[in-house]
């Protein structure tokens, strides 16, 4: 008659707890192996969007900068063409003032000839009135072309920084997401194998 025998594991077996413990420190070190790659991937990637950050500070700044200087190059025109505009406004004037003056040189030279009082003289004042007023108006046209050219220019100035700058941010965000999907990607994929490492470790030691 066989004997009876039991197969029961004895929990309390010090060579099985000897060998749970060892499969635990095992399952630690490949978790903690596991956790340490996943945060110094995590680190890279912090870096990375750092740099593109810092990178795309930079050339905002710089195309700011730019941009700046062309503005207050066309800020300096508008200066320089309303200076220009006010001196032809007097320089005109002081001309007229000349050439109109009945005790001035053009007035001797007209007595002399015997022109004083003549109806040539009141026409030859007509046409000197005639020619400052056509002075200023030329001036005055001249000056709001080149104003509303310059202001336009400044517009478009503004208006290119604009475009450049949200060009600058948009590639600086596609780089981003580039960098956060491939090192989600990678994370997933340490996450994955720290998972089967651990099933792995608990099939072959517990």
């Amino acid at each position: 008659m066989a004997d009876n025998v039991n197969y029961e594991v004895d929990l309390n077996d010090e060579r099985l707890q000897n060998v749970t413990q060892q499969g635990n420190d095992i399952l630690k070190e490949s978790n903690a192996a596991y956790d340490s790659a996943v945060a110094a991937n995590n680190k890279t990637s912090a870096e990375l969007q750092g740099k593109i950050e810092a990178n795309t500070n930079d050339l905002v700044k710089a195309q700011q900068a730019q941009s700046d200087l062309a503005i207050q190059s066309l800020e300096n025109d508008i200066k320089n063409t309303e200076k220009d505009y006010i001196k032809e406004q007097s320089g005109a004037y002081t001309d007229w003032k000349k050439q109109s003056n009945q005790y001035g040189a053009n007035a001797e030279a007209r007595a002399a000839g015997g022109m004083t009082n003549t109806g040539y003289t009141e026409s030859s004042q007509v046409a000197m009135y005639n020619q400052y007023q056509n002075r200023i108006a030329t001036a005055r046209e001249a000056y709001t072309r080149a104003i509303t050219d310059f202001k336009l220019g400044i517009a478009e100035a503004k208006a290119a920084n604009s475009v450049a700058i949200a060009e600058i941010k948009a590639n600086a965000l596609a780089q981003s997401l580039e960098i956060a999907m491939q090192f989600a990607m990678q994370n997933n994929s340490l996450l994955t194998q720290k998972a089967q490492a651990a099933t792995a470790i608990k099939n072959q030691n517990f």
